[in-house]
């Protein structure tokens, strides 16, 4: 399927999280990996640390990009999460994607994305290009009370 010139294909997924293996089989070397290691949705997978590496070492080895969306990380019920893959990517191939509408409130429709210093600029052009914007008394206010350490 293409989508805005890009093509898209879904991949399967299994108790370990995204099937790497069958993927790199149906599919040809993908320039952009999207991916939900941490609560796959809508099935509720979580990605074992195992496939975590392996996908990292994929993107690395093919020069690929991967979008980790975190959603729902920050509510683990038992036992200690999974490292982030952007925690575990030393070579910068990770794109993560956030939002603070679970952990904050849903109407505060406030998201970030965390990149590579090179890709800073681009993806501030980005959104102001998007029309992406957002308030500024919001923003404050999060700053504060992410920087008295009352979000943890």
């Amino acid at each position: 399927m293409q989508v805005m010139g890009a093509n898209v294909a879904p991949v399967p997924i299994d108790p370990e999280g995204l099937d790497l293996k069958l993927t790199i089989e149906k599919h040809p070397v993908p320039k952009l990996i999207f991916t939900m290691p941490s609560h796959q949705q809508p099935l509720g997978t979580t990605m074992t640390l195992t496939r975590r590496l392996s996908l990292l070492n994929y993107a690395q080895e093919h020069d690929a990009w991967i979008i980790e969306d975190d959603y729902d990380s920050e509510f683990k019920y038992s036992g200690r999460p999974l490292p982030a893959l952007s925690a575990l990517d030393s070579e910068l191939r990770v794109l993560y994607v956030g939002t603070f509408s679970k952990s904050m409130f849903a109407a505060i429709r406030f998201g970030y994305v965390v990149v590579p210093p090179e890709m800073v600029d681009a993806i501030g052009k980005a959104k102001v290009l998007l029309g992406q914007n957002s308030s500024p008394l919001v923003e404050q206010a999060l700053y504060c009370f992410m920087d008295d350490g009352q979000f943890v």
